[in-house]
């Protein structure tokens, strides 16, 4: 099957091996289900804290909280606080 089809999945035949190798192949398009668990629990891991914080700011803040205060006044200073806890995480995330 993969002999009819190699040309439809990807041009570089040494793909499949990379994949079995090393979880992914050399340009990165194609993964092993192993492989992107590691590199989604690395990086849950590694950015622990921010996962955290989003948590925290869903807690406080909701969209259906802000369409409320749209109708019925406030919206604006809820936003803004809002903007605040985002700008605070937005600091401390790195540029990946």
């Amino acid at each position: 099957m993969y002999e009819l089809n190699k040309d439809k999945v990807c041009p570089c035949i040494y793909a499949l091996t990379d994949v079995k190798l090393h979880g992914h192949c050399l340009c990165g398009l194609f993964w092993s289900k192993e492989a992107v668990d590691r590199y989604i629990n690395g990086r849950a891991t590694k950015y622990g804290y921010a996962l955290k914080a989003i948590e925290d700011i869903e807690k406080v803040y909701s969209y259906r909280e802000l369409r409320i205060r749209v109708l019925t006044g406030g919206a604006r200073k809820y936003l803004e606080s809002w903007i605040r806890k985002l700008e605070e995480l937005y600091m401390v995330l790195p540029e990946d």
